[in-house]
């Protein structure tokens, strides 16, 4: 008699529960079928597009998870330790984009069943998804302009020279530096050479291919990987993107600026490392800046 007059407050504290956790919980027999909803159902917690009850984990799941999920669902079955699975449901005219865990973890049988069963525990993540996503975009780009940091772009050098001295596929390396900088500093401030740093790394992405890789490796001066790029392919790249941005006016407020870019080229040879590859395109740039500026040195 206790237990039956207790029932409706342990609902209650239950439903309490899963809204404040905003959690979803769910029963599933061994067949991975969503056969009992634990808990008052929890309108913010919706991960599928249609009501679970009576369905399959893999007739809910999008189609490029269902086969992890499978693998999940019989992990924790024959395991007997809970599986955790992230997935992403894309937005649509109602809903937007969201990201959604699952931990299945096998249930003990009780008097009622001895079948195998599972607990399915739905959370929404969505808001730590945007956070990881944030922390991935600091560490790999750089914050004025969006391009890639440096530390990525050496990586991706490094990485990038190994696969060419397994495939042969030649590799270029551009370094670009805006011209008279520190006096377009000193006349304008701080906010105008921002802007003018943002409308360069613009321009020359305009130029490139999706391969590329664009990174600020200075506070003036960006480095351009050319992927698949012989040497003479390379600078016609250089002399386009240089002629790009000194045809094209920056207007900020009440000025018009017009900026220049001096640049040096090189190709991958036998036995580079980054570093080398690297030291030898700065050279490349020190002589072009020594020479006139305005211009792109090949080595």
């Amino acid at each position: 008699m206790r237990t039956s007059a207790n029932a409706p407050a342990q609902e209650a504290l239950l439903n309490n529960i899963t809204a404040a956790l905003s959690l979803s919980i769910w029963i599933l027999d061994s067949d991975g079928r969503f056969v009992e909803q634990v808990g008052k159902s929890n309108a913010e917690v919706d991960p599928f597009t249609r009501s679970p009850q009576g369905q399959r984990l893999d007739q809910l799941l999008p189609r490029e998870t269902v086969a992890e999920g499978s693998a999940a669902l019989r992990a924790a079955l024959i395991d007997g330790a809970t599986q955790t699975l992230s997935y992403r449901r894309p937005a649509d005219d109602t809903k937007p984009e969201r990201w959604f865990e699952l931990q299945l973890t096998p249930l003990p049988p009780t008097t009622d069943t001895r079948a195998p069963r599972l607990s399915c525990l739905i959370r929404d993540v969505s808001g730590y998804k945007s956070l990881q996503n944030d922390l991935e975009a600091a560490r790999v780009l750089d914050p004025l302009t969006g391009v890639h940091n440096q530390r990525h772009f050496m990586s991706v050098l490094d990485a990038e020279i190994k696969r060419q001295e397994r495939y042969k596929e030649p590799v270029s390396l551009l370094l670009l530096e805006v011209e008279h900088f520190e006096a377009f500093r000193e006349a304008y401030g701080e906010e105008t050479v921002n802007s003018c740093l943002q409308e360069v790394a613009r321009l020359i992405r305009q130029q490139l291919r999706h391969s590329d890789i664009l990174a600020r490796l200075e506070e003036a001066e960006f480095g351009i990987l050319l992927i698949n790029t012989p040497l003479g392919l390379a600078k016609e790249v250089a002399e386009r993107v240089r002629r790009r941005i000194a045809r094209t006016p920056v207007t900020l407020r009440n000025k018009t600026l017009r900026l220049t870019v001096t640049g040096g080229v090189t190709a991958h040879r036998e036995g580079d490392s980054a570093s080398s590859l690297l030291w030898r395109t700065e050279e490349a740039l020190f002589h072009s800046e020594t020479e006139g500026r305005s211009g792109i040195r090949v080595t």
